[in-house]
């Protein structure tokens, strides 16, 4: 498994695995943004990117279902269904995790100055920290989950099951 201090471009190599809007979200792309909802409680409300300075949805296509409209603390998923399709240069502002369903298909990444070519098949996981920067060439239609997760959901797991096995 790949390590922290590893580059995205290894993030691919190793975590590979296998042999524009969104319904019931009315927010501004500037607000479309992780933000607390309450002091204690961080939003995110879909699978956002940052291109060329602007906030806006991972996908043009709509996704097949989304977690929008259920509001889950620190963590967004979405289902796609999508023919071949060029995701152009963007930068991952949450932690992402990308699951193929269906579809077994050629890619190429670019990321780090690095083109990366893959072959997609159902179970294919892409596990991005955030900040990554890539773009994406899927030659072929797939079926795919995305999943966004503020950093703070996973630092608070952590310490939470650090003081849970201290006070063992």
């Amino acid at each position: 498994m790949a390590g922290v201090a590893d580059s995205p471009a290894a993030f691919f190599v190793k975590v590979h695995r296998g042999s524009k809007h969104r319904d019931d979200v009315s927010q501004s792309p500037e607000s479309a943004q992780a933000m607390p909802s309450t002091a204690s409680r961080i939003i995110v409300p879909g699978i956002d990117v940052v291109r060329e300075g602007r906030t806006e949805p991972f996908l043009d296509s709509r996704p097949t279902r989304s977690s929008a409209p259920v509001q889950w603390a620190g963590i967004a998923l979405e289902n796609y269904k999508v023919p071949a399709v060029f995701i152009p240069r963007h930068e991952h502002p949450e932690h992402f995790l990308h699951v193929v369903l269906s579809g077994a298909v050629k890619y190429e990444v670019r990321t780090r100055g690095q083109n990366l070519r893959f072959i997609s098949r159902p179970g294919t996981i892409f596990l991005l920290p955030r900040g990554t920067v890539d773009e994406v060439d899927w030659k072929g239609p797939t079926q795919r989950l995305a999943l966004a997760m503020h950093p703070r959901l996973l630092t608070t797991a952590l310490e939470e099951t650090h003081t849970n096995l201290t006070l063992s």
